[in-house]
């Protein structure tokens, strides 16, 4: 099992602290045949300096001169890696620590399973070490509407069996050679949100299932380098990319019934925001106006269907 190789993949950005804490944990694993890649992914800062010092001839760290976000910063990555001929891709958050068993498992399940799979572990919350984020996700492929399994639940021992998921989360990820090469891995549709679950959609259709297992376990701070959940600049993001994950992968009409509903809501929820404001008891009318903003976009992804470019008007 150990001569299989791994290159693990991760992106850093303004976060050089976070992403040396990850890449050690990575190296203290049991499962040694691995090779560690970073792409510095348009950092501001001397991030790039910074871990090219400390990990000179450890770790390979690319840079890229701008934030093409998470999707294509990891699709460099991946393209990157692809030259060490390995048969498995660890993708990972650089805002992780991850268990020095943690690989070895879930290359012990992925073999299990003929490598006709993905794979992911136990996810915890990095500041409550007991407490559970994530060990899959249900999801209803009509509505495209997913929902994490264990989330903040103390973990009893509830979820100490593998099963296959209808979902899973790239917090964590090994994934074998012949589905990165059937995928070419993330779409550039997305810049980020929502990426993960169109790339495992594709690979269900291709016949691969997502699999946890709880003998593989990691430690998650979370969406620390995008300022946080809610935010103006991430508020825009989801508004788009949720029209482009839904026009993707429901038919016309599912679509249709989704978009209405949707847009409903948002310019409610804007108009609400409106008078909230004005009255003084709303205090996140921009967060609500940037996912307008990106429903908008996200609208007119559907007529060109053009690669994602980053921009965002909240940045």
């Amino acid at each position: 099992m150990k001569t299989k190789k791994v290159s693990v993949v991760m992106l850093n950005w303004n976060t050089p602290e976070m992403t040396i804490e990850c890449i050690n944990s990575v190296l203290q694993s049991d499962y040694k045949n691995i090779e560690v890649n970073v792409v510095d992914n348009g950092s501001v800062d001397n991030s790039y300096e910074i871990l090219t010092d400390r990990y000179r001839n450890l770790v390979n760290v690319y840079r890229i001169d701008k934030n093409i976000g998470y999707a294509m910063g990891m699709n460099y990555g991946l393209k990157k890696a692809r030259n060490q001929n390995p048969d498995y891709f660890l993708i990972i958050n650089n805002d992780t620590i991850i268990d020095k068993n943690a690989i070895t498992q879930l290359v012990k399940t992925a073999l299990k399973h003929e490598n006709l799979c993905v794979v992911t572990g136990k996810v915890f919350h990095f500041d409550d070490r007991n407490r559970l984020q994530t060990v899959g996700n249900r999801f209803d492929r009509k509505k495209i509407i997913s929902k994490k399994i264990g989330w903040n639940e103390l973990d009893t021992g509830q979820y100490d069996n593998e099963e296959i998921r209808d979902m899973v989360d790239d917090v964590f990820l090994l994934l074998p050679i012949q589905a990165y090469l059937l995928t070419n891995g993330y779409s550039n549709y997305f810049y980020m949100n929502y990426e993960q679950t169109d790339m495992i959609l594709r690979l269900i259709d291709l016949g691969f299932k997502p699999v946890y297992t709880p003998n593989a376990k990691l430690w998650h701070k979370g969406s620390y380098s995008t300022g946080g959940i809610g935010n103006p600049y991430m508020m825009y993001w989801e508004g788009k990319s949720n029209i482009i994950i839904h026009k993707m992968h429901q038919n016309n009409f599912d679509f249709m019934v989704f978009y209405i509903t949707n847009l409903v809501m948002v310019l409610w929820s804007l108009m609400k925001g409106c008078i909230g404001s004005f009255i003084g008891k709303t205090k996140n009318l921009k967060s609500r106006y940037a996912r307008f903003r990106g429903v908008l976009s996200g609208t007119i992804w559907i007529f060109n269907r053009e690669n994602e470019t980053g921009y965002n008007p909240f940045y």
